[in-house]
């Protein structure tokens, strides 16, 4: 919810995507619904739709934190992207000649 605000979800959409059941996925929402970290839109059909509410300041604090901390996550990776590049281009430069390991003194001979 907290990744495309602007849309609303129904609760078996809400279980699906958070790999809850839809009965753990109800008690989360009614409890998210009274901390008003989520709010009820409209009804299509039976299915009772839910938004994030972007006007409560909670709200808005646990958006600005999980975008930190996925920024957090995205500068690890990159860190260790950056690591593993730096060692592979250590290694070219410190291997011997791939010509090094071939002996010419014996003679080449056809596989047939």
């Amino acid at each position: 919810m907290s990744v495309f605000r602007d849309w609303d979800y129904n609760k078996q959409d809400i279980a699906k995507n958070s790999g809850l059941s839809p009965r753990h996925a109800t008690i989360a929402l009614e409890k998210l619904e009274k901390l008003e970290l989520i709010k009820k839109t409209r009804n299509i059909g039976n299915s009772q739709m839910y938004k994030y509410n972007t006007e409560n300041p909670v709200a808005m604090m646990l958006k600005k934190f999980s975008l930190d901390l996925a920024f957090q996550e995205c500068q690890k990776i990159a860190n260790q992207e950056d690591t593993k590049t730096a060692v592979e281009n250590q290694q070219i430069e410190t291997s011997p000649n791939p010509h090094f390991l071939e002996d010419r003194s014996i003679p080449h001979r056809p596989y047939f």
